[in-house]
């Protein structure tokens, strides 16, 4: 070799190491990081991930898991997805993240503890089962739903503004960590209480699909929209809350609602529980109303003149009570739509609510309003209903398909179905086609109670079958 190329081949060689020792220095990890660790190898790691720009040290990933850096492990994306075969279960992502993405990545684990400046982390959508964020004190943003989670460790105090960690398996959750806190949705847990008293800058609530009994929202004035459906809830006050525009508590066990000056409302749902009153003439601007399968024997719409649906079916509103709400009803005659009014369920043999023929042609439809036929949800509960036949007069009584008869001192009704019809729900109406009782026939002979009836003429439908009958006294 001459002596040229041996000059030339130490240069090089000197040149390389110090190369090498430069990426040593740089491509450290003597910084911040996050491990995360998975359980399928067959796909790609999918990442985003942003850095701060001041720091002097590069980031890079350490994609074998050797703990050292290798050429090629600083390939990250700086803006977008970074993707790349998995060869390790583990892997540590070095940089001074302040933005972290690992959705879908079938994730067991994730250790984000040392990476303080961490500003937002998104790890939902994986089967990570303990979660701690306690080191993380400047996190805002907190996405792990859809998880396993029955551990969450969370700061002392936090800075943290959205937490969505719904769709877990947590039994506890304090939300007092987090005062400026805003977007809150921890639904589908195993939660048995929450106290939000301490956040009231809370704008969205959402707390679904728990076993929450008793909650305080008065304290978050500026509630916007909130979901307390499918919990054990038995009474709520949303009366302090003037900026709440939707409110759905459906399928609880409310037996009263307090509402006030809620002028901003225009969602309503209370379906499935224990009402027996609904006072909603202060929510003036209201649009959508929910109320059905309640025990509501009469329904107040007269102040609510921007309601478009209405969704009333299963509960006991009948006449007079019916036609009233149906005089009430806004006039949509100069509506781009339709109002839609889900009046009845038929197929539901508790059903109580009566609405006649006449009040579908004269009030309903006449005010531009569709009835509908719930049907326990057939067709998305949108099956046209023409209404009831008015069981008044001699007019719509029917042969002798159906027996009845007063015995025992007129205290009892005898009612024969025919052949073949082994059960049914029998309707009593008065005179005036009041709705009076409802009660299911389970044999071919019946006997109803009617002790409590005064003298005079009554009608008896059963299955749009009607029979005339008088009791005595």
């Amino acid at each position: 070799m001459s002596k040229k190329l041996f000059l030339l081949s130490v240069l090089l060689g000197f040149c390389t190491g110090v190369n090498a020792q430069k990426d040593a220095d740089e491509y450290t990890t003597d910084q911040p990081s996050v491990t995360i660790t998975t359980t399928n190898l067959k796909k790609q790691w999918q990442l985003t991930v942003l850095f701060n720009g001041k720091s002097k040290t590069k980031p890079w990933i350490d994609r074998n898991n050797n703990g050292k850096y290798d050429a090629g492990e600083e390939s990250i994306k700086k803006y977008g997805i970074t993707r790349f075969k998995r060869t390790q279960p583990t892997i540590t992502i070095y940089g001074d993240m302040t933005f972290f993405s690992c959705n879908l990545n079938e994730l067991v684990s994730i250790d984000v503890s040392k990476c303080p400046d961490l500003g937002s982390l998104y790890c939902e959508e994986n089967q990570i089962e303990k979660l701690d964020v306690s080191k993380n004190t400047n996190l805002q943003k907190l996405y792990c739903h859809s998880n396993k989670l029955s551990e969450l460790k969370l700061p002392a105090t936090s800075e943290v503004v959205e937490f969505y960690c719904f769709r877990n398996s947590l039994n506890e959750l304090d939300p007092s960590v987090m005062p400026k806190l805003q977007e809150f949705y921890c639904g589908e847990n195993n939660l048995t209480q929450l106290d939000i008293t301490k956040n009231t800058q809370l704008t969205l609530l959402a707390c679904n699909n728990n076993k929450i009994k008793t909650i305080d929202i008065s304290k978050s004035p500026l509630l916007q929209k909130v979901y307390l459906f499918d919990n054990e809830i038995e009474t709520v006050d949303i009366s302090k809350n003037s900026a709440l525009a939707e409110f759905h508590c459906y399928n609880n066990k409310l037996t009263n609602i307090t509402i006030g000056d809620n002028i901003e409302l225009t969602a309503l749902t209370v379906s499935g529980n224990k009402l027996k009153a609904l006072d909603i003439r202060k929510l003036v601007n209201l649009t959508d109303l929910q109320c059905d399968n309640n025990q509501l024997a009469e329904l107040d719409i007269a102040a609510n003149q921007k309601l478009g649906f209405i969704s009333c079916y299963s509960n006991q509103i009948a006449n007079p009570a019916m036609k009233r709400m149906l005089a009430d009803l806004p006039d949509m005659a100069n509506a781009d739509n339709k109002g839609e009014l889900v009046v009845v369920d038929t197929k539901d043999e508790d059903e109580k609510n009566v609405c006649y023929e006449v009040d579908v042609t004269e009030l309903i439809n006449a005010k531009n309003w569709t009835a509908y036929d719930y049907q326990q949800g057939l067709n998305d509960g949108r099956n046209l209903y023409e209404g009831e036949k008015m069981p008044s007069g001699i007019e719509g009584v029917a042969a002798a398909k159906i027996k009845v008869s007063t015995v025992a001192n007129n205290n009892v009704l005898a009612v024969k179905l025919p052949l073949g019809m082994a059960t049914a729900t029998a309707r009593i109406f008065g005179a005036n086609g009041a709705l009076l009782r409802t009660v299911v026939l389970h044999t071919a002979e019946n006997q109803v109670d009617v002790a409590d009836f005064t003298a005079g003429v009554y009608f008896l439908n059963v299955n749009g079958e009607t029979q005339r009958f008088v009791v005595e006294r």
